[in-house]
């Protein structure tokens, strides 16, 4: 009997860690996602004359599903946002405006990187240091809070300009 309730208390603290895991997950893309809406507020791209605001995710993720919650009821500039996940790299739109590589999926940030580098798309990361590997914003934990680096080399290199409010939230590298 004993033994019985061992496991079973064993069981139930398992069940509320996941469960906990799971919140701080889905808070955490819910914190992601509000952060990529105010970047394509804050950010300003060469050009102007789009018919759909595009936000791309590396990868099958749940933040995907969160960003198409958020993208539902906003705008950016008027136009619609559309959502959509990459499988590769390779498949990333070039008239894409936001590419965001969730930490599970950092491995493609150089591939990325690459494949985008003639073209004003903002690529955000989350995975600590991947604003130094050419991340041009990188969500990162400071202080107990989500925060984000800035690589404003990177942020001119892509011809993309971006109001001081985003300094004075962010951390430049």
């Amino acid at each position: 009997m004993r033994f019985l309730l061992v496991i079973f208390f064993l069981l139930i603290s398992y069940c509320v860690d996941a469960q906990s895991i799971n919140e701080y997950k889905q808070t955490q893309d819910q914190i992601h996602t509000i952060y990529l809406y105010n970047f394509s507020r804050y950010f300003v791209w060469p050009d102007t004359n789009y018919d759909e605001f595009l936000i791309g995710v590396m990868g099958e993720h749940d933040v995907y599903d969160e960003i198409r919650k958020m993208a539902d009821s906003k705008t950016v500039g008027g136009k619609p946002i559309k959502v959509k996940a990459y499988e590769n790299p390779k498949d990333i739109d070039q008239h894409c405006h936001i590419i965001f590589i969730p930490y599970e999926n950092s491995y493609w940030l150089s591939e990325v990187l690459s494949i985008t580098q003639n073209h004003p798309i903002l690529v955000v990361s989350s995975k600590p240091g991947m604003g130094k590997f050419g991340s041009l914003l990188n969500f990162v934990a400071h202080q107990g809070k989500i925060t984000f680096e800035i690589n404003e080399e990177a942020i001119r290199n892509r011809q993309l300009k971006f109001a001081q409010q985003i300094k004075a939230i962010g951390r430049i590298l």
